[in-house]
């Protein structure tokens, strides 16, 4: 029966609604640590807290608890609001710390006083993860944290760094985890990383709930829809890869699952063993789950009608898409439209 099928596609879509339908996660409470200093950037910060707080909206139990710490109990952001910490420095306990973020400003320069420097060296001596953001990563570069490692940087930052971290390999990439560290150039690019992170150090459902209820989809005009992040699978073999490419290119106009397996260059019973091996699923199952998926998406995040959305998902007649909706999730569409932005709202992201 369909409504007995659990894909990933569906826990993950279910993942948005009331909490006994979130995801499951079974491992320990991860405490990550948030270094400030007068003049961080507060758009980074809130893109970090925005993005681990919707990781916990979105399981079963919360899953991270985040500390923000400073040398004093308030500090001032870039743009003159004053945020109160809730732990100090010289209270850092880093035996129970799983990440340390540094957060720095969207500028080049960072002043790493002693205590931080000493906090920073200790965190990596007992293998914390240790992260950077904007000036922030200099934090990391003048401990030693990034000597024979990557760093990613703005190119003003790279002409300020590379002469003086000379072990340092820098790129002009908007976000990197390399191994034990991460850095980020931009506080744009944070939810990226932050999702990757959540990634490493949850499990990729997790991670993919998250991409699909990422901030920047909440601001998503009618009219800018096609941009919703779709399904991803690092890991699968190359037809699977390129077969769901194809399927999230042709929503509104489904491919046959022939043509499909065609493009991919496989038969299309190889391709039903693989999506049945890989995915537990078959292509059409899986087709029409990323179509529906795409459709509470339009739920969340458009004003659309439900008319112009079950056409938008590739359905010929409206009752059509409504009854494999309902089948699929248990819910109707209208049941995502009225309670789905709960979970961004809660944490300020719309």
């Amino acid at each position: 029966m369909a409504t007995a099928f659990k894909s990933v596609l569906i826990n993950q879509n279910l993942a948005h609604l009331d909490r006994t339908e979130r995801l499951a996660f079974t491992g320990a409470k991860k405490a990550i640590g948030i270094v400030l200093k007068d003049g961080f950037s507060l758009s980074a910060l809130s893109r970090v807290t925005n993005t681990l707080r919707l990781a916990n909206g979105l399981c079963s139990s919360d899953i991270f608890d985040i500390h923000l710490i400073a040398q004093k109990s308030s500090v001032t952001s870039d743009v003159g609001m004053i945020i109160s910490t809730n732990m100090l420095m010289a209270d850092l306990n880093l035996n129970g710390l799983d990440c340390l973020l540094v957060c720095g400003a969207d500028s080049a320069h960072f002043s790493l006083d002693s205590d931080l420097k000493f906090k920073l060296r200790q965190a990596a001596g007992l293998g914390v993860l240790i992260g950077g953001l904007a000036s922030g990563c200099q934090a990391l570069l003048e401990a030693g944290l990034l000597d024979n490692q990557q760093c990613t940087a703005s190119q003003n930052s790279i002409d300020c760094w590379q002469h003086t971290f000379k072990k340092v390999e820098f790129r002009s990439i908007p976000y990197l985890v390399d191994g034990p560290r991460m850095s980020c150039s931009s506080p744009y690019a944070v939810v990226a990383m932050m999702v990757e992170f959540v990634g490493i150090q949850c499990n990729a459902e997790i991670a993919e709930a998250i991409r699909q209820g990422l901030p920047q989809s909440t601001y998503l005009s009618d009219n800018d829809s096609s941009s919703i992040p779709s399904f991803t699978l690092p890991n699968a073999p190359r037809p699977i890869k390129e077969t769901i490419m194809m399927m999230s290119a042709n929503i509104e106009n489904p491919l046959d699952i022939t043509a499909l397996a065609e493009g991919a260059g496989v038969s299309r019973r190889h391709l039903e063993r693989l999506f049945n091996k890989h995915l537990n699923a078959s292509p059409t199952r899986f087709y029409l789950e990323l179509r529906l998926t795409h459709a509470r998406q339009l739920l969340m995040h458009t004003s659309k009608s439900l008319t112009e959305i079950s056409i938008a998902s590739g359905f010929l007649t409206f009752s059509h898409f409504y009854s494999r909706f309902k089948e699929t999730f248990g819910y109707s569409p209208n049941h995502f439209r009225g309670n789905a932005n709960a979970i961004p709202r809660r944490f300020g992201l719309i």
